[in-house]
């Protein structure tokens, strides 16, 4: 028998805890949403916030593990909830990163 292809972004290196912050972020994800559709925007807005931070910190972590997608897929969705959360200054640098690093 051939051995199947390995499929999806690689994510060895990671532990439990990059793994509890990544669910922390998801449900921080789905609580802003919420928040958002029963318009309570500036509770949306902090829950964005955090959750870009938490983003912000996953990509770090992925480029120390040489992980260069998993940290291109965390800064995009940075961006993501930074212009979700009203900070589209900060949201443009990262879409600048994003490009600078896609050349």
């Amino acid at each position: 028998m051939s051995q199947q292809p390995a499929r999806g972004i690689n994510r060895q290196g990671l532990d439990a805890a990059f793994e509890a912050d990544e669910a922390r972020k998801s449900n921080l994800l789905l609580e802003a949403k919420l928040e958002r559709e029963q318009s309570r925007n500036e509770a949306a807005a902090r829950k964005f916030a955090e959750a870009a931070e938490i983003e912000e910190h996953l990509s770090e972590v992925c480029d120390a593990n040489g992980l260069l997608e998993k940290a291109f897929v965390h800064r995009f969705s940075a961006a993501s909830c930074w212009a979700q959360a009203g900070n589209f200054y900060q949201a443009l640098i990262f879409c600048d990163e994003l490009l600078e690093h896609a050349v």
